[in-house]
């Protein structure tokens, strides 16, 4: 993201006021299905799997060996299969991996359908209201998915942790639905205020914090980790980062002086040593220049003075997230 200008004036205004939508480039959906998917993904991903219900969603990240984030999955339970929201750009990459770890005993299938589907969030304090007149028939829950027809298909929608409501359709689908949008009053908003707005809300990106860097607990993750299930790939080490307190480094917010681009390196104010790194940075037109950034502990606490780039001109504050 090109820190050195703010997002749209009009666009930020409709989504912190009114609605607003974002269409993902490159969304990534699979599909899987078969008498053992679920516990398929219970023994490859962090969330326990089991509680899903019919109708029902989860998130859940997928981790190597070493717990390193290889993807975030947002599970939807579709009764007989599972539809499966990986991050953008990851649909072709993870319908690749889940297949090599099929056993010859499992009864699954992982079928990709990225190219079929489209993926849209919808921001805002008017979006519930929006979701009604686009049919809608009552409000939404957390942790539970609703399907109406809407223009010859099917619309799912569902909370969007932190950030609004996500809604799915088919690809063939989804230009009668941005029409709708438009006709509500809803504004499309670009990368650029998306992105914005993403990070006032305190939440991790794919390619940015969610990246086989760092493991779910230190990007953030630990409502997306469940501490008392079984074994998965990449268990044994969050379980020792919990059991032992070895959550050594986590995201946290920073309030900056000046703009700052992402890479860049944090520096203790007062011991000038390197402590974290920059993975996303915006400039609010609420709050100034703000970033997300994966720090070393102790220097995560809120009110910690640190500098970037070991440049003490640049300085930064340690806040709460979201911003």
């Amino acid at each position: 993201m090109d820190t050195q200008e703010s997002a749209a004036p009009e666009e930020y205004q409709a989504a912190v006021s009114g609605s607003a939508y974002y269409v993902w480039e490159a969304p990534g959906f699979l599909s899987i299905s078969g008498a053992d998917r679920l516990d398929f993904l219970q023994r490859q991903t962090t969330n326990d799997i089991r509680l899903l219900e019919p109708a029902s969603c989860a998130v859940s990240a997928l981790t190597n060996p070493a717990a390193r984030i290889l993807d975030l999955l947002t599970l939807v339970d579709e009764s007989n299969s599972l539809l499966v929201i990986t991050l953008p750009g990851h649909g072709g990459t993870t319908h690749q991996y889940l297949r090599s770890r099929i056993f010859f005993t499992d009864k699954v299938t992982v079928d990709n359908l990225s190219h079929e589907m489209t993926l849209i969030d919808l921001l805002g304090p008017g979006s519930l209201g929006l979701l009604a007149q686009l049919g809608m028939e009552s409000a939404l829950v957390e942790n539970r998915v609703m399907s109406w027809e809407m223009a010859g298909g099917l619309v799912q929608g569902f909370i969007q942790r932190g950030l609004g409501y996500r809604l799915t359709c088919q690809s063939n689908q989804a230009p009668a639905l941005l029409a709708s949008l438009d006709r509500a009053g809803a504004i499309r908003l670009s990368y650029k205020t998306f992105d914005l707005l993403r990070i006032e809300a305190g939440l991790p990106a794919g390619g940015q914090e969610l990246t086989d860097e760092y493991t779910p607990l230190e990007a953030g993750l630990g409502w997306a980790v469940s501490a008392s299930k079984g074994c998965y790939t990449g268990q044994e080490v969050i379980a020792r980062q919990i059991t032992y307190d070895k959550v050594t480094r986590q995201l946290a917010g920073l309030r900056l002086n000046q703009p700052v681009q992402a890479r860049e390196e944090v520096f203790s104010a007062e011991e000038e040593r390197q402590v974290g790194t920059i993975t996303s940075a915006g400039i609010s037109p609420r709050l100034g220049p703000i970033a997300l950034a994966i720090l070393r502990r102790p220097y995560d606490q809120p009110g910690t003075r640190v500098t970037l780039g070991n440049n003490n001109g640049l300085a930064a504050t340690v806040v709460s997230l979201p911003f």
